[in-house]
């Protein structure tokens, strides 16, 4: 595991039912994307286009800058080439948890 994220450029967490009660890999996944200052896409399976405190581990917690989208193709796509030029110019700006506006979503046709 050490080895992927080694190479990766972004992470994508995806957040369901279970997913915060998860302690052993899922936090320490969310601290080396963190250590390793690359961007981290949430991506609710319920379908929720923001952040899920009810779902949502801990340690993505509020003084991380993450993007949450609902789990759908098409917005994660949009995340994926989007999120990670905003995350490079405001990472030492912003922090929390931020979402897309429904506008992106309509423009996508979702």
């Amino acid at each position: 595991m050490r080895e992927r994220m080694a190479n990766a450029k972004q992470m994508v967490l995806l957040v369901g039912e279970k997913t915060k009660g998860l302690r052993k890999f899922v936090p320490w996944e969310i601290e080396l994307a963190r250590k390793k200052d690359i961007p981290i896409v949430v991506a609710n399976l319920n379908g929720k286009r923001t952040y899920d405190a009810e779902l949502c581990p801990s340690a993505i917690g509020s003084e991380v800058y993450t993007m949450h989208v609902s789990f759908n193709a098409k917005i994660i796509q949009y995340a994926l080439d989007n999120f990670p030029d905003a995350y490079d110019k405001y990472k030492n700006e912003k922090v929390g948890n931020y979402h897309y506006l429904d506008s992106v979503y309509k423009n996508l046709g979702l």
